[in-house]
């Protein structure tokens, strides 16, 4: 028994991320997991012995184009391209002969990556080997407006798929909400929710490292403006420590000119490798409203102001914001509505959802890795 798990990260690393950490826990139970990544190699990944690394020809989506797409060389990937890649797809797959094959998003999303992955699904249904196909999607995937898409994915799932696993909490969000016609039109699936994927196996006590107020934003390739517009509203707030902490895709020559716009009560550095102990330390945190980031900021039990990635028609995260906002968890400061003074108001309103009384009794699921594993063990054994 052994699952073949594919996932494809374009922008942020999140998806990558998530994924190993169900594939650890999967492999924890004693199966074996062959993890075929589609993008940017990453080198700090903690994979379980028993977890066989399969990196495919990368590809990213260019400035934060998802239908740009570029190779590891910065060239727009073309046919030729695309069918050396699905060969080298299915020839790993072939290899594995697993019983289940998860894909990650797909097909709610990642649409682009059909040229390979339609050949894979139909393969999946002709080899007597293969016996499973899942679908692990976001708490939230990003939502279809136009009816032809919306039909795509229930036709797909109805053809290829038995499971969906949604990382996510019923109580925060339902695929019913984003995908009612889907979850109506694919009644011989079954969904399940697992709760939120916690990318780090472990708990962390708060750093003595101290911030009223911690900037963060992943990578950093989408977040400069954040910045700038934390900086800005640092100025006006002598009263209080801010830390802006600046991902690897922010330039040198942007991480040089933020240092040297900052007032004396704000502390600027890369990205730390001790984040969610500082996390916990701080009183507020101004972030996007990415997956991960989000089970960051519950795990370290903080109130936050999110400021969600809305440029490309992207929608997923300004959802999030606003329903973990409805549960009193966070405020929204839209990207449209970004500048210093916004900030400054966004954070004093932070800073006063943990005295509310409901504050404590809003729990969520959080350890679904773990459960997403004992699902796949479960499958696996009734064959």
């Amino acid at each position: 028994m052994a699952v073949f798990f594919y996932v494809q990260h374009l922008l942020g690393i999140g998806h990558l991320r998530r994924s190993v950490a169900i594939a650890n826990c999967i492999a924890g139970c004693g199966v074996p997991v062959y993890l075929a990544s589609g993008g940017t190699p990453i080198s700090d990944l903690q994979l379980a012995d028993n977890i066989e690394m399969i990196q495919l020809p990368p590809v990213r989506a260019r400035a934060g184009d998802f239908s740009d797409l570029v190779d590891e060389h910065n060239d727009q990937v073309d046919e030729k391209w695309w069918l050396h890649r699905q060969h080298q797809l299915r020839k790993a797959w072939t290899a594995s002969r697993t019983p289940m094959l998860i894909t990650e998003s797909y097909p709610f999303a990642r649409r682009m990556m059909r040229q390979e992955l339609l050949p894979l699904l139909e393969a999946s249904r002709s080899q007597s080997f293969s016996k499973l196909n899942i679908c692990s999607i976001r708490d939230i995937p990003q939502p279809k407006h136009k009816p032809r898409r919306v039909a795509e994915v229930s036709k797909i799932l109805n053809q290829y798929y038995d499971h969906v696993l949604v990382h996510g909490d019923k109580k925060v969000a339902t695929l019913q909400e984003t995908f009612p016609d889907v979850v109506a039109d694919c009644k011989d699936i079954s969904i399940s929710y697992t709760g939120y994927v916690d990318t780090h196996s472990a708990e962390v006590e708060a750093s003595p490292v101290i911030s009223d107020v911690l900037v963060s934003a992943g990578g950093g390739a989408a977040g400069l403006h954040i910045y700038q517009a934390a900086l800005n509203a640092a100025g006006a707030d002598n009263k209080h420590l801010w830390r802006l902490l600046i991902g690897p895709n922010i330039a040198e020559s942007d991480f040089v000119e933020l240092q040297a716009a900052k007032s004396d009560n704000v502390v600027i550095e890369r990205n730390r490798p001790d984040f969610r102990e500082v996390l916990k330390a701080s009183t507020v945190s101004v972030s996007q409203a990415g997956y991960n980031t989000l089970v960051d900021i519950l795990r370290a039990d903080v109130a936050s102001v999110l400021v969600p990635y809305a440029k490309f028609g992207e929608e997923e995260q300004s959802l999030r914001a606003r329903k973990f906002a409805a549960f009193g968890r966070a405020v929204v400061l839209e990207e449209n509505s970004l500048d210093p003074s916004s900030m400054l108001t966004a954070v004093a309103n932070a800073r006063q959802l943990k005295e509310h009384k409901n504050w404590q009794s809003v729990l969520l699921n959080i350890d679904g890795a773990k459960q997403s594993a004992a699902l796949v063990q479960q499958w696996l054994n009734a064959l």
